[in-house]
């Protein structure tokens, strides 16, 4: 498993902002060791799936949250 799963896996436990600063960290030093290279693609590629992963990370902490039921009960009053 890579470090980018390990890091956003769903079920970890931890707070957004946390996982979005490991990331930040983990890819900042990623991308220093590569430096500027013909890979540009890749990068974006991988800015792609990291924003997907961060996205899913942050829905499933919201799905556990009150604020869903709270918007639920504000659904079904309207």
């Amino acid at each position: 498993m890579s470090a980018t799963n390990q890091i956003t896996k769903r079920n970890r436990g931890q707070n957004v902002q946390f996982v979005i600063n490991e990331l930040r960290r983990y890819v900042q030093g990623w991308m220093n060791y590569f430096g500027i290279s013909h890979t540009y693609a890749k990068v974006l590629e991988l800015d792609e799936w990291i924003r997907r992963r961060v996205r899913l990370y942050h829905w499933k902490q919201w799905s556990r949250s009150a604020a869903k039921a709270a918007s639920r009960q504000a659904a079904r009053r309207a």
